[in-house]
């Protein structure tokens, strides 16, 4: 039962910051201030991706200030990471490259594209 817990506060905090924070804000925060840096309001790519990218960068402003800031981040009493958020979201982007956003060659660096219908 302990270990059952341990594994589970720990896949926790993969999932939040990395998976989560990491990925699901920090990386897109790029291509957010490319596109409203770049693209006029009409240009066709950015009225698709507006509504997707519409608040991100605010949210994240407010997530660097609060959430994961180092020394007094709110995560460090949810999470079993504490302080160590930084060192957490280091190994993720030593490793992160921007072909594991294509779909079809994240699922072949992980070996399941030989699975059917997955």
């Amino acid at each position: 039962l302990y270990a059952k817990m341990w594994f589970r506060c720990a896949d926790v905090n993969l999932y939040s910051l990395v998976t989560h924070f990491a990925r699901g804000h920090a990386v897109n925060e790029v291509f957010a201030v490319a596109c409203y840096r770049n693209l006029p309001n009409a240009h066709p790519i950015f009225r698709l991706l507006q509504p997707h990218l519409q608040g991100l960068i605010a949210v994240n402003v407010q997530a660097r200030a609060v959430l994961v800031n180092p020394g007094r981040n709110v995560l460090s009493m949810f999470l079993s990471s504490g302080d160590n958020l930084s060192i957490v979201l280091d190994n993720y982007f030593r490793k992160f490259s921007y072909e594991d956003l294509i779909v079809p060659k994240y699922f072949e660096s992980r070996g399941t594209e030989a699975i059917p219908e997955y």
